[in-house]
């Protein structure tokens, strides 16, 4: 199962294992990375089908700034 770890992991059979820094997904033996999710020290990678590459926003041009008149009382 693939999971991203909160915490440093050591993965790997011994004389070949290596870090995994929190943050970085690993693959990992399913019971393993379900009681690493189990206990709150990983989330299960899921994949999504459709990706947002860019998101749009107002630009400068169109935002209307407020006016600085002041009214007469």
């Amino acid at each position: 199962m693939r999971i991203t770890s909160h915490t440093t992991l050591v993965v790997g059979k011994p004389g070949k294992a290596e870090s995994v820094l929190p943050g970085t997904a690993v693959d990992i033996d399913d019971d393993e990375a379900e009681d690493l999710i189990h206990r709150g020290l990983a989330v299960k990678v899921v994949k999504t089908k459709s990706k947002v590459s860019h998101i749009e926003s107002p630009s400068d041009e169109n935002v209307q700034q407020p006016s600085n008149e002041e009214s007469a009382v």
